[in-house]
């Protein structure tokens, strides 16, 4: 671990993480990198971050219980997430992998162009999972995201392993 690293995960170990872009005592895992590495407020995609991750990442955590995105699990992931500009392409390829893979499981099939095109797209995605699944409810998508065991998720995204 390098030494933005070590900053962020010391940051998150005391941080209460709050959905979206709520307020700095309760920044959202994004802001929490940006209060960490430059002291602003914001859910910008850090520099040395990824956009495709960054967007997963954004998208998925809002979608978290407040205990899940608290969890061990969810903050030891989140010094992961630097330095991974560089890996875009491949982040992008994982997040279409991933898709297919949840997508499938739910008995999804994506034969049309434009949904394959779509499948690194993690809010197309999410959307299909839910109109597939029949989750319409606030409580029903926390459920189910806190369900897939999500830091396990970002990692496969991040290429360091399948959930």
């Amino acid at each position: 671990m390098n030494q933005l690293q070590s900053l962020v995960a010391s940051f998150v170990t005391g941080a209460t993480l709050g959905q979206g872009l709520n307020n700095s005592q309760t920044p959202c895992t994004i802001a929490t990198i940006n209060l960490t590495l430059s002291g602003r407020f914001t859910d910008n995609c850090p520099e040395c971050m990824s956009p495709e991750l960054c967007d997963f990442v954004i998208t998925l955590q809002d979608s978290l219980s407040h205990e899940c995105r608290n969890s061990p699990e969810w903050k030891s992931i989140i010094p992961l997430l630097l330095n991974t500009k560089d890996q875009n392409a491949e982040i992008k390829s994982h997040i279409q992998k991933l898709s297919i893979r949840l997508l499938s499981n739910a008995g999804y099939s994506p034969t049309k162009a434009a949904d394959t095109a779509e499948l690194d797209d993690w809010h197309f995605t999410s959307v299909q999972l839910y109109q597939k699944l029949n989750i319409t409810e606030a409580t029903e998508i926390r459920a189910f995201w806190d369900s897939l065991n999500p830091s396990a998720l970002v990692r496969e995204v991040l290429g360091l392993g399948c959930s």
